[in-house]
């Protein structure tokens, strides 16, 4: 029987400096057309747990020449649009993480400098993790997804475990009662 080949696992780490309230990435993205070589450019990305999808602004399809696929409404906090147009294109994240296929959607713009927003659609292909420690932000982001992550769990293992003593058979019973152990409570 032959054995299942073990998925190709990939991830990358990024530190911000100091404390981050916008998880930035530099990603390179791309759109695949039959024939054609495909145009890479690389653009700024935001992670945000917040958004259902991956969305990409005008400067992304002007400067690729997408091709639209679809299209779609969009509700998000800067209002509603309908027929926004839609795309796959394939995502590069930071460490030549590779996200194949992904449908976003075109949004007329987004704060600050992103390009792009990056939502749970990629994000639970994966782990995603954020941390704080030392006043400095790093998250980081594995694809597959390979084992939980869960702080309480972790907590808890780390307790260090009560050491009971063991009472002799001679001595007094704990109970009080003044007779040896053995003939009190353990009997």
């Amino acid at each position: 029987m032959a054995k299942k080949n073990a998925p190709l696992i990939s991830a990358f780490t990024s530190k911000a400096h100091g404390l981050a309230n916008v998880l930035p990435s530099e990603v390179s993205v791309y759109q695949q057309i039959p024939g054609q070589k495909p145009k890479i450019e690389k653009f700024v990305a935001i992670w945000d747990t917040g958004a259902t999808s991956s969305v990409i602004t005008p400067a992304v399809v002007k400067k690729l020449g997408l091709i639209a696929s679809g299209k779609t409404n969009i509700h998000g906090v800067a209002g509603s649009k309908n027929d926004a147009d839609t795309y796959f294109v394939t995502f590069i994240l930071p460490n030549n993480v590779r996200v194949e296929g992904v449908r976003v959607t075109e949004v007329p713009q987004m704060a600050g400098n992103a390009d792009m927003l990056i939502g749970m659609d990629i994000i639970t292909l994966g782990d995603f993790s954020v941390t704080n420690v030392g006043g400095k932000t790093i998250y980081s982001f594995r694809i597959p997804s390979v084992k939980t992550i869960d702080y309480v769990d972790e907590i808890n293992r780390s307790k260090p475990v009560k050491s009971i003593k063991k009472v002799g058979r001679n001595e007094p019973c704990p109970c009080g009662s003044g007779a040896k152990y053995k003939y009190c409570h353990g009997k």
